[in-house]
């Protein structure tokens, strides 16, 4: 994994590039969202902090998000045609994608978090990234104010998935990070400076040594090593 921080307007945008060759990747349920019993539920286990690489937020309250969650062979809540999709398999690879386009559900399928409709496609920004009213289309900004944090996830060429997130972003400012950065998809996460976390992770598990993608964001580095109520999703060093 390589992480960077690129600026926007003087403000600071962290970027990480995650190589799916390398790296398998999880999606973990919170401890109360979504409702249920989940064999990951609400933090990463001790007994995974030696391979563990990178944690990250997820995207919307699902109540929110214009889409489904689906883990351990059930949906929490029913998948949405043509949502936009974190799409993780059985082998540990994964890729964002419009659900029903580029994936569908199947047996290779471990879980599916979707968010909204893509932010990115075909290696542009969509239509909507610009839509003239962005509350509407990408999610209720803190305050009313729509140049708030914002995160994305992404995946580029190659198949390898990018992450962004930083302050004072716009939806049209957000997808044109992820497209310099070489995304071809990309889908929004969580928005508002409370939600928009990234850690990565060095050292064996005795001394595990975590650090946030920017400084200024607002949870602590090891936050999803302890149970959160949210989903969020992680990355591990494959064997060898």
């Amino acid at each position: 994994m390589y992480v960077t921080t690129v600026h926007q307007s003087g403000h600071p945008v962290g970027v990480a590039w995650m190589d799916t060759g390398r790296l398998r990747f999880a999606l973990y349920a919170g401890t109360t969202q979504p409702a249920g019993h989940w064999s990951n539920d609400g933090a990463v286990p001790p007994t995974l902090w030696g391979s563990l690489v990178a944690t990250m937020n997820s995207g919307f309250r699902l109540n929110q998000s214009m889409g489904g969650f689906y883990l351990d062979g059930t949906a929490a809540v029913p998948l949405r045609n043509g949502g936009a999709s974190f799409v993780v398999y059985r082998d540990g690879s994964a890729t964002v994608a419009e659900w029903g386009r580029d994936a569908t559900l199947s047996p290779a399928v471990a879980a599916v978090r979707q968010n909204l409709d893509l932010l990115v496609d075909h290696g542009a920004p969509t239509p909507a990234a610009a839509d003239p009213n962005p509350s509407r289309v990408w999610g209720a900004p803190y305050h009313g104010n729509v140049v708030t944090w914002r995160s994305a996830l992404g995946v580029d060429r190659q198949g390898d998935v990018l992450y962004v997130a930083g302050p004072a972003l716009l939806p049209p400012t957000l997808a044109a990070i992820m497209v310099a950065a070489g995304a071809t998809r990309a889908m929004e996460l969580d928005i508002n400076p409370l939600w928009d976390n990234f850690d990565y992770f060095q050292g064996p598990p005795t001394a595990l040594k975590s650090s946030q993608l920017l400084p200024i964001m607002q949870f602590p580095a090891d936050h999803f090593l302890h149970p959160y109520w949210r989903d969020f999703i992680a990355a591990f060093a494959r064997p060898g």
